[in-house]
């Protein structure tokens, strides 16, 4: 689930997941620094780190421990 989050907003699976703090600055500053150097690199190549960041935060929120209080995986009987 957070990984799908983080694929519609950065920052929003890891805000999921407990890391509120984390998520706001994923969104709120990870994201205008992409894109000002995806805008710095000339012939179009800068853009490859737009769909290269948001991946890699999708996958660092689907790695990370959930630290939503009470919220635990089910376990097999």
């Amino acid at each position: 689930m957070a990984a799908v989050l983080s694929l519609a907003l950065p920052g929003a699976g890891h805000y999921f997941k407990g890391y509120r703090l984390m998520g706001w600055l994923l969104l709120l500053v990870g994201v205008p620094v992409v894109v000002v150097f995806a805008f710095a690199f000339t012939m179009f190549f800068g853009w490859f780190l737009v769909p290269t960041y948001w991946g890699a935060v999708a996958a660092d929120a689907y790695i990370r421990k959930d630290l939503r209080p009470g919220f635990l995986p089910a376990q097999p009987a």
